[in-house]
């Protein structure tokens, strides 16, 4: 009896099941690992990162201004209707925030440049960059083949990239963190399953009598299959014991995941608290939108409009810029105030401060405000005080308040 019963127990070495939930050492190991791009994206912080800096870039407006002048001053430029349609098949929208995807994900943006026969740029069409294979001449000189298509020399390609190193393409964020990414997904995928399983019932039997191990084998799978979980069916009084739960391991693993959040985050300089996950706080959504923008978006703005503006404006003293002054104000009250106070101060002129608290010009408010010239101060000389301690100004025949 007892052989039959420790048989029945016992299962070959390499029949024993190994458990599912919780993290494997070997499991965090990914060297040389290869992740493609848009398999990337399928990780929800990736994918969250991303949107939420190309949608936060592509609704700036932009424009071509005088460089000279401090602020956003758009001026009249042929190179406006090109930024206001792109090209036929997309918005402005659309084709700001597709630049951007394309920097985050393959660090690389290609835009193709359709030229008139006077060499005048119609069109701005982004390429795919997967498609894109670049070769360098030893005068340095690069070319830019598109897979199964023609050739194009730098002169027809404006070429955008993250990571710029002594390679000719930029690096890409996601394909260099490739292991950082897939560990987050795998931590993804376990939490998953035991989500999966959080709800099978399992637990131990305690039989009063004795019962055949085929017996006992055919209660567990009975149990298995209409409640999904396991059964141990054991001699010895009736009696259930419930054994489900969940895996101590579960615990640490949603710790892990939050961990692998904000690594990601950070591979993109993204706040955590714009995911919403996180109790992270910021003293007014003016505070948060200034900071973000200072650190985050204005760096990618820039490295778009300086190569916008190397590669399609060629008059001196213009550029091409993006207006982030909605972003970077800050608390409207506080900036009022400083405007107010530097208006008074002829510090700025008034049409400058009503800019910075967010009005619009009015005429003759380019002239900074006169202030009244003080008094010189007298000297005690002159004046001195009194038995009250007032000072007044002295006299022959002794001091006066008046």
């Amino acid at each position: 009896m007892a052989g039959s019963w420790f048989n029945w127990l016992s299962k070959p070495k390499e029949d024993v099941a190994q458990p599912t939930y919780g993290m494997s050492v070997s499991a965090y190991h990914f060297k040389n690992v290869t992740l493609e791009p848009e398999a990337a994206l399928r990780n929800a912080t990736v994918f969250t990162c991303v949107r939420i800096l190309a949608k936060t870039v592509a609704q700036l407006p932009w424009s071509v201004v005088d460089a000279e002048k401090a602020g956003f001053v758009p001026v009249d430029h042929a190179i406006n209707k090109l930024l206001k349609r792109p090209n036929s098949a997309m918005t402005p929208f659309e084709f700001k925030f597709k630049i951007i995807h394309d920097y985050l994900v393959y660090g690389n943006v290609y835009l193709l440049k359709v030229l008139t026969p006077s060499e005048r740029v119609t069109e701005l069409i982004p390429l795919d960059p997967p498609k894109i294979e670049i070769s360098k001449s030893l005068s340095g000189a690069r070319t830019f083949k598109y897979e199964g298509g023609r050739t194009y020399s730098e002169k027809e390609i404006v070429h955008i990239r993250d990571f710029i190193g002594l390679d000719v393409k930029g690096l890409s964020r996601v394909e260099e963190c490739a292991e950082l990414i897939i560990q987050a997904n795998t931590l993804d995928s376990n939490l998953t399953e035991r989500t999966k399983t959080a709800g099978r019932q399992n637990g131990v039997l305690i039989y009063d009598g004795s019962m055949s191990p085929e017996s006992k084998a055919e209660i567990s799978e009975a149990w298995k299959e209409r409640y999904g979980g396991t059964m141990a069916v054991l001699d010895g009084g009736r009696k259930f014991t419930d054994t489900s739960g969940t895996s101590p391991a579960d615990s640490d693993t949603q710790s892990l995941i939050e961990l692998e959040i904000k690594r990601i985050c950070g591979i993109f300089d993204v706040p955590v608290e714009y995911l919403q996950i996180s109790d992270g706080k910021f003293s007014n959504l003016s505070q948060k939108n200034s900071e973000f923008y200072s650190n985050t978006i204005s760096p990618l703005c820039d490295v778009v409009a300086e190569k916008l503006t190397q590669s399609l404006i060629f008059d001196d003293g213009m550029a091409i810029k993006f207006n982030g002054a909605e972003m970077k104000k800050g608390d409207l009250a506080a900036t009022t105030k400083i405007a107010n106070e530097s208006y008074s101060a002829g510090i700025l002129t008034l049409n400058e401060s009503r800019r910075l608290a967010g009005y619009s010009a009015v005429d003759g408010g380019d002239k900074f405000v006169e202030t009244p010239t003080a008094p010189e101060p007298s000297s005690h000389n002159d004046y001195d005080a009194d038995s009250t301690g007032q000072y007044g100004p002295r006299t022959s025949e002794g001091y006066s308040n008046e």
